[in-house]
């Protein structure tokens, strides 16, 4: 049975993560305006937290600057956790003593620390490790055959039947300290020979694999060495390639963009194009046919919003109007049914609205979840309050509020609310959706610190319009080749 660190790995390998951050910050290669450890980790975790599988803090980093450094260690888990429950944080301790010895650090990076997981070294042997090996809901990552240039010293050594040190090492933690589910190894990317070599003698248990970025392994080779037998079982680790991709005021941007190019390049080195994949929930499909049926979804050559900015772009092909939901119960119920599946795993105490194509579907969702509504007004009132939040009350400031709005094209709506919102003290991260258009919304909200969560792109939709028929393979192509003409058009 898996422990719960390897069932967060679980569900992120799900959803195609796979890149672990470290987060190894180095005084003299902080931005000029970082003031500490604990706001230059933050930073980059509010840029990466949609797109990371997991993030790993190396303790030495941090012990370097004594107490302080912890202070700021456990203030980095600590936000993790209380913001990002399902991404699990690692400790690299590399730690490696006596039983009674490891019952200290277990307790400290378990219970004082709070990480999911925590590097160690096998030299001691299981008796020692005991204390880290109990704790059944823990991780348990143990050094196998690690990435830097002199690893072979030792690793290499052959015993009696010409079996390396650290297949001995791979193969004694995956058939006898792996009782409870919560073991992994680490397997160094820098040697893709001896990862595939452990991945064939121990099966499907995770890797740590670090040595992608600054030590300049290939990923290729590393994902098809070290993937398990389902193309998970991967925690490939960068560190300084991710976060001193820039040293500037973008730095947190640059980190997002270099994790984001190392995730696809592992989902293309296991076979996974970069494509709207996602199937379709059977309310999302259901969702998909109201659209179609009651007229809200259109096809000819339409002005859209966009082309206020660029009036001489192509038309668009396609046209989503999904004001008529309201004027239609079973189509709006499929909605909110849609929107109750999307907000589920996400944290927020209100509800906000964009007026005014989302204002009926926010207050029903609101309805719904018996939590409040609040709507961020693209003008200052000139009389009464003069509030720029209407419904807000004092005590909302601080509370965390999520987005809805109909649809997404280029986010300006969605970033003008953000900002309202934020000024007037209220917190926001996640803007929820039921189409994205595919036209730029997503990266200009990422800039934003704001994730986009929809119910499906356009590309989807018409996928399912032409799996079911509602779309000839003629009108398809077209339509398809309208929209290419249309963000080729916008691309920079």
């Amino acid at each position: 049975m898996a422990s719960l660190f390897i069932s967060k790995l679980e569900k992120q390998w799900a959803e195609d993560k796979f890149v672990c951050i470290g987060l190894d910050p180095i005084p003299e290669k902080l931005p000029k305006k970082i003031k500490s450890f604990f706001e230059f980790n933050k930073s980059i975790i509010d840029a990466t937290y949609d797109i990371v599988l997991a993030y790993k803090p190396n303790s030495a980093f941090y012990e370097a600057l004594g107490t302080e450094g912890i202070k700021q260690l456990k203030k980095t888990v600590d936000y993790i956790k209380k913001n990002h429950t399902q991404i699990p944080t690692i400790l690299d301790a590399k730690r490696a003593d006596i039983g009674s010895t490891n019952e200290g650090y277990a307790t400290y990076a378990f219970d004082y620390l709070g990480v999911d997981a925590i590097t160690i070294q096998p030299y001691f042997g299981q008796e020692a490790v005991e204390p880290f090996l109990k704790r059944k809901d823990k991780g348990v990552i143990v050094l196998a055959r690690t990435s830097n240039p002199g690893a072979g010293e030792f690793q290499d050594i052959k015993n009696k039947n010409g079996e390396p040190l650290y297949l001995t090492v791979a193969q004694k933690v995956s058939k006898q300290w792996n009782i409870n589910g919560n073991c992994c190894l680490v397997v160094g990317a820098t040697y893709p020979n001896e990862l595939s070599i452990i991945r064939k003698a121990v099966g499907d248990i995770p890797f740590l694999i670090p040595g992608i970025g600054a030590q300049g392994a290939d990923v290729e080779k590393t994902v098809r060495a070290g993937m398990d037998s389902r193309g998970w079982g991967m925690i490939i680790h960068s560190s300084r390639a991710i976060i001193f991709a820039s040293s500037g005021a973008d730095f947190a941007q640059a980190a997002r963009q270099k994790a984001k190019e190392l995730n696809d390049a592992i989902n293309l080195a296991r076979g996974v194009k970069k494509t709207d994949s996602k199937k379709l929930t059977s309310a999302q499909k259901k969702l998909s046919l109201h659209l179609f049926d009651i007229g809200a979804v259109k096809f000819g050559a339409f002005k859209l919003k966009l082309h206020d900015k660029h009036p001489n772009a192509p038309l668009s092909p396609i046209y989503i109007d999904l004001r008529v939901l309201r004027r239609t119960p079973a189509a709006k119920d499929a909605a909110i049914k849609v929107y109750k599946e999307l907000v589920r795993p996400l944290k927020f105490d209100l509800i906000a609205d964009i007026p005014t194509a989302a204002t009926p579907l926010a207050s029903s969702l609101s309805d719904k979840l018996k939590i409040g509504m609040i709507t961020p007004r693209a003008d200052k009132k000139t009389h009464g309050s003069g509030a720029k939040v209407d419904g807000m009350l004092s005590k909302d400031k601080g509370k965390w509020a999520i987005l809805i709005d109909d649809l997404v094209t280029r986010a300006d709506s969605k970033l003008e609310a953000a900002k309202t919102l934020r000024g007037s003290g209220v917190k926001v991260r996640d803007v929820v959706v039921l189409i994205d258009r595919q036209q730029g919304g997503e990266k200009e909200m990422a800039k934003n610190k704001l994730k986009l969560h929809s119910a499906f792109t356009m590309q989807q939709m018409l996928d399912y319009f032409l799996e079911v028929k509602r779309l000839s393979k003629k009108e398809y192509d077209t339509i398809l080749q309208g929209i290419e003409s249309l963000n080729n058009y916008l691309k920079p």
